[in-house]
């Protein structure tokens, strides 16, 4: 079973390991999601440092450390998952996006007295969390109706961790050892017979 397929949600059929590339990434859309909203100490030294008044969608990801690059490149997902709510005008349109104009001159119309405040749409409340950045950008694949039963509660993990083995057909019995180039006894120790596993 490939590492790939490991890392997927239980009941997505597997062991519900999150892959360290979508951390990685999900951590990085949360540093860009801090310097899109330029309101913490980190985000005003890297604007500072990098930035310097060039507009976020026109940064080169080509420039800078490697940890910057990365941030760079998650800027238009970010965007892409988010949405500003307008109240006093402050932001930059190339930063709203491709939002028609019509729900822009909603958002003027309704406006209220406050800071514009960038809502994250992945999210019921619009607060930006690695968790949804996360399920955002992972390869999804259907829930499978077997896992439930497999992982229940009142399973030991042990044998739920055999019988998903088995269901993925990695089970280490005789067969599966051979494939594998590992040399095998010949007889039993017990019975004096030959004889190999397999499901």
């Amino acid at each position: 079973m490939s590492w790939k397929d490991i890392c997927t949600p239980a009941d997505e059929g597997g062991l519900g390991i999150r892959d360290f590339g979508d951390v990685q990434k999900a951590l990085h859309m949360k540093l860009a999601w801090n310097l899109i909203q330029g309101k913490s100490l980190w985000a005003k030294f890297f604007g500072g440092k990098y930035v310097k008044g060039t507009h976020l969608l026109l940064l080169e990801p080509s420039k800078g450390t490697r940890f910057w690059k990365s941030i760079v490149r998650s800027i238009p997902e970010v965007l892409n998952s988010s949405k500003w709510v307008v109240r006093e005008g402050n932001i930059s349109f190339c930063l709203v996006g491709h939002q028609k104009a019509s729900e822009l001159y909603d958002y003027l119309a309704r406006r209220k007295e406050g800071t514009d405040v960038l809502v994250w749409l992945r999210d019921t409340e619009g607060i930006f969390t690695t968790k949804s950045a996360w399920d955002c950008i992972r390869v999804r694949t259907p829930p499978l109706p077997w896992a439930q039963w497999i992982w229940h509660a009142n399973l030991p993990t042990k044998i739920s961790i055999m019988m998903w083995k088995a269901t993925n057909n990695c089970l280490s019995v005789d067969d599966k050892i051979k494939i594998m180039g590992i040399s095998m006894a010949s007889k039993c120790n017990c019975c004096q017979e030959g004889h190999t596993e397999d499901l």
